[in-house]
């Protein structure tokens, strides 16, 4: 028999134990990796639907994906080999900045716009422009 992949090795044994709940943990977990970063824009994390959750699917999904900058850009999408270049309809790199300043935005607004758990209507209606566009 051959020798096992490294992604078949046990992971019990880098596992420690919990002195709280797992929701607990996680949560602390959470806070303690808020401190490395702009700690000002979030509240305290909170196990329940990021704000937006009433809306339209697609305008939903778009704010989630602005949020965590997981963005099908036309950049991303030329890196990933699914588009021929990297360009949006104005012209310019669509990467994850231009989506806040693209020129034919209805509305420009800035990323922590959509990092705060209080979500403007210029956030949700740039979220709509681009959910309507796929990204």
């Amino acid at each position: 028999m051959g020798s096992r992949l490294k992604s078949r090795k046990n992971f019990l044994k880098t596992t420690i134990s919990l002195s709280q709940t797992p929701e607990a943990t996680r949560i602390y977990l959470w806070k303690e990796a808020m401190k490395e970063h702009n700690s000002l824009l979030w509240k305290d994390p909170k196990e329940s639907l990021p704000t937006g959750s009433h809306l339209p699917w697609s305008v939903w999904k778009t704010l989630n994906r602005l949020r965590t900058e997981t963005r099908r850009t036309a950049s991303n999408m030329k890196k990933w080999g699914l588009k021929d270049d990297g360009k949006c309809e104005c012209g310019g790199e669509q990467d994850a900045d231009h989506l806040f300043v693209c020129p034919q935005l209805p509305n420009k607004c800035r990323k922590e716009d959509f990092l705060t758990h209080k979500i403007s209507d210029k956030a949700i209606q740039i979220a709509a422009y681009w959910g309507a566009k796929g990204i």
